[in-house]
């Protein structure tokens, strides 16, 4: 992702896990921004019938 640190550059082995390990969890949040709405398939099945009848 453009505008991390790059772990390459690090000047050591412990530096350089810290870093990557820190861009993953950035990457993670920018990408995991995402809201759910909810559970489509949670319907019992009185509702289902309902639902069937309004639409066909």
């Amino acid at each position: 992702m453009a505008g991390l640190p790059d772990p390459a550059k690090a000047l050591s082995t412990t530096e350089a896990l810290f870093t990557q390990t820190a861009n993953d969890a950035v990457e993670e949040m920018v990408i995991g921004r995402k809201r759910k709405r909810g559970e489509y398939a949670s319907y019992c099945d009185e509702t289902r019938a309902k639902i069937a009848r309004y639409v066909y």
